[in-house]
């Protein structure tokens, strides 16, 4: 998550000192354009930077924006919340996929390993749809029974070295590669929050002291 507080400078505090129903209004009036601040940089999170681009499903990111996202888990984890009067934060914190959405949010490397299994099950090749969503999920997968009943999915290692699973070729139904199981995936985060930051420091800056001014009634504060 990255965390906003507003802190006023001596000239406004001694500004304040001089009207007595300054504290309250301005308490509100930040308090309004700071939700109206978090609310931006969430939407500019979602919007430009995790659903703009056009990359294919399954490509590496390496850390690249926009991300192209297209999983509603990923996108419904983004929120903003007020943790106190004057300060707030956007990200990630709750939700199926807020662990991987940290990742990716955040700057560098994070090491992503199974919790509880021994494999990671990355969905590939006939498991992804065209928006790279996953058709099938492992314990659908493993459901999935022949006309004697026997389990159609089977593990195995590749020719190089990686282990898949695959759906048996079974009559009248092709076979399907569906997932790449992984002892640990590393993924490169974006910086998203940063950048998001950064490109919406304007409106954030100018929301603020225009926050501060309604409250002093046009005065000089700074």
């Amino acid at each position: 998550m990255a965390v906003i507080r507003l802190n006023l400078t001596p000239s406004s505090e001694q500004r304040l000192t001089q009207l007595v129903e300054s504290p309250a209004r301005l308490a509100a009036e930040l308090r309004q354009a700071l939700v109206e601040v978090l609310v931006g940089l969430e939407n500019y999170v979602k919007v430009e930077l995790l659903r703009g681009g056009n990359r294919a499903p399954g490509s590496r990111r390496d850390g690249q924006l926009p991300l192209a996202v297209r999983s509603g888990s990923l996108l419904g984890s983004i929120s903003h919340e007020l943790s106190g009067p004057l300060s707030g934060s956007y990200g990630s914190t709750e939700g199926p996929a807020s662990a991987y959405a940290r990742a990716l949010l955040d700057a560098g490397e994070t090491v992503i390993r199974p919790v509880n299994a021994n494999h990671l099950w990355q969905p590939i090749a006939d498991n992804l749809t065209r928006s790279g969503q996953a058709r099938m999920s492992p314990s659908e997968a493993f459901e999935q029974l022949g006309p004697k009943g026997g389990r159609l999915l089977q593990i195995f290692r590749s020719a190089r070295g990686n282990l898949v699973a695959v759906l048996r070729k079974v009559k009248g139904r092709a076979g399907k590669l569906l997932f790449l199981l992984r002892e640990q995936s590393i993924v490169k985060g974006t910086d998203a929050l940063r950048v998001a930051y950064d490109r919406r420091e304007g409106f954030t800056v100018e929301r603020i002291q225009r926050g501060v001014t309604n409250a002093l009634g046009g005065g000089g504060a700074s």
